[in-house]
């Protein structure tokens, strides 16, 4: 699961709203992956299916010089950085869903109030 804490709105940073929860016993991770998927070799220098490059610059897949740049995606970086990750899964009982969310809610309730 992902939150995306508004901070400017809230008044408060996610790492800020992570460390709360993370005092209320929720396991949660603040950021998602190390470095955006466009930057892993794959698709940064087209290591795909040997030396074909396919389906970045193969005729059989229509496309032509397909790039993936970090200026198509400008708020990746920031994303990446500022969301907050939790695993969910069916293995939570009602029970953990329940907790989960009553310590959202406890550190929501607990901001600062926006003027």
């Amino acid at each position: 699961m992902r939150l995306n804490i508004k901070g400017k709105k809230l008044k408060i940073s996610s790492k800020e709203f992570h460390a709360a929860l993370a005092a209320e016993g929720i396991p949660v991770g603040l950021g998602y992956i190390h470095k955006p998927i466009f930057e892993y070799e794959v698709l940064k220098d087209k290591k795909t299916y040997g030396k074909t490059h396919c389906p970045f610059d193969c005729e059989k897949s229509g496309k032509k010089d397909v790039r993936y740049r970090a200026d198509d995606y400008p708020n990746t970086y920031w994303a990446l950085s500022h969301w907050l990750c939790m695993g969910w899964n069916e293995g939570l009982t009602e029970s953990d869903v329940d907790d989960i969310a009553e310590a959202i809610r406890k550190v929501a309730t607990l901001l600062p109030k926006p003027k």
